[in-house]
């Protein structure tokens, strides 16, 4: 309805932003998780009621009440670290250790009769940032590598899917699980790229799985601490920020020709717009398929 809602958890409630003036929702619950299904704001990600998920009003991101919060898989002791709107009004709820899946009716009048599903109560996510939709999939990092969502669906409530990583399980293994939270990821021209520490604190190596083809590239030299991808002019953009406040693009829209060396660096399959020469090394990893 023409506003962004943002929240930082450093607020006792949810911001407002109008295109002019910032003010506090004072209707809404402190969040560091917010995300937008059938026009209802979601908030959830605080250590007051870890399991907790609030929905605002319909259509109205300055109204919450009691009835529209609900307690997922209450007593289990495991929190709520990101939140997914899916196809036909679902939403996933990924834990720390579990799997759900929330029924939003739209035709609803409050959110406290949404019906919840469990899918795994073991499998969870280590990084809200490392969610995303690929294709009709939800794909996030877990402490098993990255996972799928509706692969763990078809398989069971019992037991582990196969992570879609395995590929690259080795270098998965060497994640540096004590600054995980770090990671972030996006999908971007039918890739799923997921920026994690192996080398550092913060996320200094790329795993990018290529959609069409089934396979993985590792790039290194980038240090993205966020993702964002922008539409322009009818194709989109992908940005990179980094905790020096810098934000890079990445140059994969121009040729070879339309690249200035003392700018940008480029080579034959990625760009990012950068002040000072950096290096971009490229490892491939190709699976095999017996028949």
């Amino acid at each position: 309805m023409d506003m962004v809602y943002f929240t930082d958890s450093t607020k006792d409630h949810i911001q407002l932003f109008d295109g002019s003036t910032v003010t506090e929702v004072t209707d809404a619950p402190r969040a560091t998780i917010l995300k937008v299904i059938t026009n209802r704001l979601v908030a959830s990600g605080i250590d007051d009621v870890p399991d907790q998920i609030s929905f605002s009003d319909l259509l109205d991101g300055e109204t919450w009440n009691i009835n529209n919060a609900l307690r997922v898989g209450g007593g289990e002791g495991s929190p709520i670290v990101a939140i997914e709107p899916w196809q036909d009004n679902n939403l996933v709820i990924l834990k720390r250790q579990g799997i759900y899946l929330m029924a939003c009716d739209p035709t609803a009048s409050t959110a406290a009769n949404f019906s919840v599903l469990k899918i795994h109560n073991s499998i969870g996510c280590v990084a809200k940032n490392s969610v995303a939709q690929l294709g009709q999939d939800v794909w996030f990092l877990s402490r098993n590598g990255v996972m799928s969502v509706q692969k763990q669906i078809a398989t069971s409530q019992n037991v582990v899917a196969v992570p879609m990583s395995q590929p690259i399980q080795d270098v998965v293994e060497n994640i540096r699980w004590e600054h995980v939270e770090k990671s972030c990821a996006a999908c971007y021209n039918n890739m799923y790229l997921l920026a994690v520490p192996i080398n550092d604190d913060i996320p200094d190596t790329v795993l990018t799985y290529h959609y069409l083809t089934g396979g993985w590239t590792i790039f290194s030299g980038w240090n993205p601490t966020c993702f964002l991808e922008q539409p322009y002019l009818g194709t989109s953009r992908l940005l990179m920020g980094y905790d020096d406040g810098e934000l890079r693009e990445w140059l994969d829209y121009l040729r070879i020709d339309q690249i200035n060396s003392t700018t940008d660096y480029k080579d034959q399959l990625v760009g990012v717009r950068i002040p000072f020469e950096l290096p971009l090394f490229l490892r491939w990893r190709r699976t095999l398929t017996a028949r």
